[in-house]
């Protein structure tokens, strides 16, 4: 039976922390923007000719949160960099936009109002239960895929009332268990 050894375990591990701060810190990002009074509208781009300040300084904080090396290309002349610092510029530029994009949809989320958290529950676990029926997988199957969406909803929520980090650990100990 296949294992995996512990630098790649640990490396698992560390790659999952890291994702759950970053979700923790995006909520956090969420819920300044909520207080600011700041809704998804006013992080869409202005038109042509309309005032950009606000979106110039929303453009920046997203750049700040860049390694120091990129908002260092950001800032050149487009016209001085060679044709793999222009590629690389391109990608960092989407990258703002893609950033921007991700802040206006949590935003979206929290402006519509959401089925109850044992309504959402119930029908993702609904769904999972039908799809796996209809895949014919064995119950085996059906619990490691189970656990393991269990484990990215905990990641997922913006506004956790448990210890996600604990939830998380527990998810990992039951698969395990259940992979033998």
């Amino acid at each position: 039976m296949l294992h995996l050894n512990d630098d790649t375990f640990l490396a698992i591990k560390s790659y999952v922390n890291v994702a759950n701060q970053a979700a923790g810190k995006r909520g956090k990002a969420i819920d300044s923007l909520w207080h600011q009074g700041i809704t998804s509208a006013m992080l869409i781009a202005p038109k042509k000719g309309e005032d950009a300040s606000f979106y110039s300084e929303l453009k920046s904080a997203v750049v700040a949160g860049f390694y120091v090396i990129d908002q260092n290309l950001l800032d050149k002349d487009i016209k001085t960099l060679s044709d793999q610092s222009k590629a690389k510029r391109k990608y960092l530029q989407q990258q703002i936009g893609s950033k921007i994009k991700d802040l206006k949809n949590a935003l979206i989320k929290r402006e519509t109002p959401a089925l109850t958290k044992a309504q959402t529950d119930k029908a993702e676990a609904d769904k999972a239960a039908k799809a796996a029926v209809e895949s014919g997988k064995s119950t085996h199957q059906k619990l490691l895929e189970g656990l393991t969406n269990a484990k990215k909803l905990i990641g997922d929520d913006e506004h956790p009332t448990y210890d996600v980090t604990a939830a998380q650990k527990a998810i990992d100990k039951a698969i395990v268990i259940i992979s033998g």
